[in-house]
């Protein structure tokens, strides 16, 4: 399972690092329904701080950026009320979320290496037992909405968004390092919330909260 999520993020490096910070980052109006697991405060703040530093090894000096207390681990998205979903259907995904965690012992993930996609940077995480994957597509068989169903299941790469919208004078190259001292934590609870920016702040919503239960 580890070396089957390092291909996927090797190959989405391979495809993105030329691109990132090389084209315009539209913030969307509405907002957006979440599943996920935020970080331990100190482990977010190791976190923070290792993007700072490659914010200004890269010269990174635009784009928003997430504070700690914002660092968070997307399990899926469910989307846009009257969009991807009905008003009556948040209460199914709290029910579900609440089956679904009762039954769920928590886990240990490990986050190392920088990623991109073309216009955010992100920290890797890595599952090693596979259930992080486990639980992600268990939510997704029971959580039929997606705002972005492209990247389900197989497609899933675990992240911890650092920055959006950041731009660059030069594209990014194998020469980039990406690594930084491995962090580990363990994933005890989901929130099903919404969120969206507004200027250069980033509004979110807690509706419900769910913790795993202990093994």
């Amino acid at each position: 399972m580890t070396n089957q999520t390092d291909n996927k993020f090797d190959r989405n490096w391979d495809k993105n690092k030329a691109l990132f910070g090389q084209e315009l980052w539209e913030q969307e109006a509405d907002f957006c329904y979440f599943i996920e697991t935020p970080l331990p405060l100190e482990t977010a703040q190791k976190l923070f701080e290792a993007g700072q530093k490659i914010k200004t090894d890269l010269s990174l000096d635009s784009g928003q950026w997430l504070s700690p207390e914002n660092l968070h681990l997307t399990i899926t998205l469910p989307g846009r009320l009257g969009t991807h979903f009905q008003k009556n259907d948040i209460a199914f995904m709290k029910k579900t979320l609440a089956a679904v965690t009762a039954q769920t012992p928590s886990f240990e993930l490990i986050i190392n290496n920088f990623n991109v996609f073309p216009n955010t940077l992100w920290a890797e995480v890595h599952d090693p037992s596979g259930r992080l994957q486990q639980l992600h597509e268990t939510l997704c068989n029971e959580i039929p909405f997606s705002q972005h169903p492209e990247f389900r299941y197989a497609n899933y790469l675990p992240h911890i968004s650092l920055a959006y919208g950041v731009q660059t004078s030069a594209p990014l190259d194998a020469k980039t390092e990406r690594n930084f001292e491995p962090l580990t934590f363990t994933l005890e609870t989901l929130k099903l919330g919404k969120a969206k920016w507004q200027g250069n702040e980033l509004t979110k919503v807690k509706s419900a909260e769910y913790n795993l239960k202990n093994e």
